[in-house]
């Protein structure tokens, strides 16, 4: 699980240790989130998040569909994937 992820709009989260962090990539490196992750189980992580620019947390419960593919589920019910950055 550890490493960097993208997501579809570019941004880089990078998870270490049950913390991550999740910055842009058009050159300024701005945080826009921060939070923690915890195993579930071999291939299920959750996700708590919180957002620098809306000032919210949010949940997600993701799945680990191969070694570098996550699919989430926000708590508000919005999917998202990230891909593991090579």
């Amino acid at each position: 699980m550890d490493g960097a992820w993208v997501d579809t709009n570019g941004l880089v989260s990078t998870f270490a240790g049950g913390r991550l962090e999740t910055r842009t990539t058009d050159g300024s490196d701005k945080v826009m989130a921060t939070g923690s992750y915890t195993m579930q189980s071999a291939n299920v992580v959750e996700i708590t998040l919180y957002s620098n620019i809306k000032q919210t947390t949010t949940r997600a419960n993701c799945a680990l569909v191969t070694p570098n593919q996550l699919n989430c589920t926000s708590d508000g019910g919005a999917q998202f994937s990230l891909a593991r950055r090579g």
